[in-house]
């Protein structure tokens, strides 16, 4: 769909080579307690303006937004998102919840 890019600024590898102290090791991580897995499934149509409605299962619809923006030269705009409301763990896990609010839930 698209080419693969990097982000790069300057010569890291000869800058890494020409530095005065250089720390080299292994560092072993342990393994996490459980892992999210999450199906994902979309269903597309055009719409009259020259967009897209996209139908689908994220929990990230601005990522989606942007991807189907990207792949078909289009702006953000002109691409619609419908979704089921994201699962509540994990949209609360990715964004502090205020202190009120917490309280509430408790």
């Amino acid at each position: 769909m698209l080419a693969s890019h990097t982000h790069r600024i300057g010569d890291s590898a000869s800058k890494l080579a020409s530095a005065p102290r250089r720390l080299q090791g292994t560092l072993h991580i342990g393994g996490q307690e459980h892992f999210y897995l999450e199906t994902q499934i979309s269903s597309v149509m055009p719409t009259e303006d020259g967009g897209m409605l996209v139908y689908t299962s994220t929990q990230n619809p601005t990522e989606v937004q942007k991807l189907v923006a990207e792949v078909l030269g289009v702006p953000m705009n002109k691409i619609v998102i419908d979704m089921r409301a994201a699962w509540a763990a994990a949209s609360a896990a990715r964004k502090p919840r205020p202190p009120a609010r917490r309280a509430c839930a408790q």
